[in-house]
């Protein structure tokens, strides 16, 4: 596996590729940013540990391995301070809400997250949609901001995560 680096200055990061296979947001890298604002992601996949970030519009996690997604990182150089997003989690059920560079989920003990909730205001992100696959199902609807993905009490894991949006 090549290293995998993120390097961030105030409009400027960027990415370098891995392989793995079947591991998408490590076979898919983040494109380079040169400037302007971004948003991006990584999942922490059962077995595997960490991927590395993905941009807006990749996907983060797996489809067809049946592999959970246990947790979300989400990091950006814009509205920091508004961004929030929820998980409900395996034996868990909700947890609390979330800020950037926060943990979404658990790390460690085996748990699949089961549904999210993501909430960023219109001022700073229009057009906020955003996904996952879940196991046994595969791709579900788009969901909006602040809206549930995933599914909770049928004890169904999310495998992969994309999210799109404007950023204003």
């Amino acid at each position: 596996m090549k290293n995998n680096k993120v390097t961030s200055k105030k409009t400027d990061v960027k990415t370098t590729s891995a392989t793995k296979k079947g591991i998408s947001g490590i076979t898919k890298s983040t494109k380079n940013i040169q400037s302007g604002n971004y948003f991006l992601y990584k999942s922490h996949v059962e077995n595997v540990g960490w991927t590395v970030y993905s941009s807006l519009g990749l996907t983060t996690g797996t489809t067809g391995q049946s592999k959970r997604l246990e947790a979300l990182r989400f990091t950006s150089n814009t509205f920091i301070d508004k961004f929030r997003a929820q998980a409900h989690v395996q034996n868990k059920g909700w947890l609390p809400w979330i800020g950037y560079g926060d943990i979404l989920g658990t790390v460690g003990e085996g748990r699949r997250l089961e549904a999210i909730r993501i909430d960023i205001p219109a001022s700073y992100a229009t057009n906020v949609r955003y996904r996952v696959h879940v196991e046994n199902i595969g791709w579900m609807d788009y969901k909006t901001n602040n809206q549930i993905a995933g599914t909770t009490g049928r004890s169904l894991g999310i495998e992969a995560f994309e999210i799109h949006m404007d950023i204003v």
